[in-house]
């Protein structure tokens, strides 16, 4: 690293008093470099202890008054709790939300059966016709057949 780097970072450097491994590295070997550094420390050491300079009454009594007054902050208000998907009126009758979940658990119920039930073709069912046709037809198949699920569907 060469002295115009390391002047230049003594100077653009938030933290001088901090220095990096390379610049280090190079105030070891630099008598000037290490005289400039010596001397940014002790002015930032200064002037961080300096007491502040006591101010006029008169002086700040015309500064605060020539400053316009902010408008008064506006608290904003977060909801107490999360909002629900739900409309309001449903929140404040619980039965509302029983009566949706039933009505819920009944659908996929129904769906679920119509799912799960046997066809007529593979059951054999005769859709029309008497009573004493579909509960014969219903008997033939059993009897002729030697499959338990097949067995259990009919």
């Amino acid at each position: 690293m060469k002295c115009h780097e390391v002047e230049t970072w003594m100077l653009t450097d938030e933290t001088p008093n901090r220095p990096p491994a390379e610049v280090r590295s190079h105030l070891r070997s630099c008598a000037g470099c290490r005289h400039s550094f010596g001397r940014l420390v002790r002015l930032i050491h200064e002037v961080s202890t300096a007491p502040l300079p006591p101010v006029p009454v008169a002086a700040r009594d015309k500064l605060l008054s020539s400053l316009v007054p902010l408008p008064v902050a506006i608290p904003l208000h977060a909801p107490s709790q999360p909002r629900s998907p739900l409309p309001r009126r449903w929140q404040s009758q619980p039965w509302m939300r029983w009566a949706a979940a039933a009505v819920l658990f009944l659908g996929l119920g129904l769906g679920l059966a119509l799912l799960v039930r046997p066809s007529r073709e593979r059951t054999g069912d005769v859709a029309e016709g008497p009573v004493e046709e579909r509960v014969l037809a219903r008997h033939l198949v059993l009897s002729e057949t030697n499959e338990p699920t097949r067995r259990l569907t009919t």
